[in-house]
């Protein structure tokens, strides 16, 4: 059986005992994957039309080789550093990983740009794609959210190992340096199973699941394109997109702390807030609709099977919300077990019978309160549309107004304003 499928339903496999936590699309990094094929495009484009000009470029600006062995080094310590500004940010084993685990490659071809014995020989980079891919491979696949003491250990233990067997096979010579090229095949497998392996395991990385993918492809290229100028152009670039790529999961992290919560993984009362005051890039339209859901009898929960036991309850019917709201609306927490959906661009009866749906579907799912026992709770929902010059806010007080009405008349109902 092809060993590239074999792995790939080991991954499903995988992927199906340990999948926990929720996926929002916008977050495995659909930017950076995407940024990392249109750089590529370029110089790819100019080698399949016009090879001469990208000769000329290698002549005029990459055959200096003391001045670009500097400007690496340089793009690298610039990559180390932000790795490490990041680190009390983002403690991150995938972050760290992606910084550490390539200064080792960029060191070896920053070795081959000098010269450096071992390497004036040496004619293709085989090897260095193969520790490339392999590096991104490990980064998609490893855990991202230990403690801060453990990401510091495991990173040491993996440098190490790496370092030693690295400078093992260059002590060997002949191993690594006489890597035949025809072997470069599994290159195109370990890519591929990089792209399946981030997509399970980098979903909820904050943009670093592109960004592995994208940058498996990137190097993909540059194999493709072996003893060119575009593989000179892909290695001398990859600092560069690497703190693009670590800088952009910072900021990812920090839009997502302030827009999500925690606990219920939708938007929270700050980004509802946004909404209702205009402030959040979305267009209500001329004419939309809210949805209130409102948890009946939750206080039960908790004062019967604790926090813990409501938290979960909470995030579960949270989601199932989020999913039955999906693509119209917008959930956000509005605070406690009050959960507010806004429906840009949708009238009363479309609101009215997504809100019906979210009702019967929680109606009928039973929630984990320990770990033997179940129960089936209820939501109450009010929904309301704008009239005519009518605003958010007004038209989100009519559907807490029917919520209400909802709760007195018995719980358990949708009811419309």
């Amino acid at each position: 059986m092809n060993p590239f499928l074999i792995f790939t339903l080991w991954l499903l496999d995988i992927k199906k005992r340990t999948s926990r936590s929720s996926f929002h699309p916008d977050i495995w990094g659909l930017l950076p994957f995407v940024m990392f094929l249109l750089i590529v495009s370029i110089p790819w484009y100019c080698q399949m039309t016009n090879p001469e000009k990208l000769s000329f470029f290698q002549t005029d600006y990459l055959s200096g080789v003391g001045l670009l062995f500097l400007y690496y080094l340089f793009g690298l310590a610039v990559m180390l550093i932000i790795t490490i500004i990041a680190f009390p940010h983002v403690p991150d084993l995938k972050v760290s990983f992606l910084g550490y685990l390539f200064m080792i490659s960029g060191i070896l071809y920053a070795f081959r740009l000098a010269n450096a014995p071992y390497f004036k020989y040496f004619n293709h980079l085989t090897p260095l794609y193969f520790l490339v891919e392999i590096n991104l491979l490990l980064i998609s696949i490893v855990p991202g959210f230990i403690s801060r003491e453990t990401n510091r250990i495991v990173c040491a233990i993996t440098i190490s190992i790496e370092l030693g067997f690295v400078m093992y096979l260059l002590g060997k010579g002949s191993i690594l340096f006489n890597f035949s090229k025809l072997h470069g095949v599994w290159i195109f497998y370990l890519c591929g199973a990089t792209i399946i392996a981030s997509w399970f395991f980098s979903r909820n990385s904050y943009g670093l699941g592109g960004g592995i993918s994208g940058l498996a492809c990137y190097y993909m290229f540059g194999y493709i394109f072996s003893n060119s100028p575009l593989e000179n152009i892909i290695w001398l670039s990859t600092p560069l997109l690497l703190s693009l790529v670590i800088l952009y999961n910072w900021l990812t992290r920090l839009s997502y702390r302030v827009s999500y919560d925690p606990v219920l993984n939708i938007y929270t009362r700050g980004f509802c807030n946004n909404i209702i005051h205009g402030q959040a890039n979305i267009r209500m339209g001329n004419k939309f609709s809210i949805a209130m859901i409102d948890i009946d009898y939750f206080k039960r929960i908790n004062d019967t099977y604790g926090h813990d036991a409501g938290d979960r309850v909470l995030h579960t019917i949270a989601q199932l919300v989020r999913s039955y709201a999906l693509p119209r609306g917008i959930t956000c927490r509005y605070g406690g077990e009050e959960l507010a959906i806004f429906f840009p661009q949708t009238n009363l009866d479309k609101a009215f019978a997504i809100s019906e749906r979210i009702n019967r579907a929680v109606s009928r799912t039973a929630l984990p309160m320990t770990k033997n026992k179940r129960e089936i709770l209820t939501v109450s929902i009010g929904v309301a549309s704008n009239q005519e010059g009518e605003n958010v806010l007004h038209t989100l007080k009519k559907a807490d107004s029917a919520l209400y009405r909802a709760k007195e008349e018995g719980r358990n109902r949708v009811i419309k304003a």
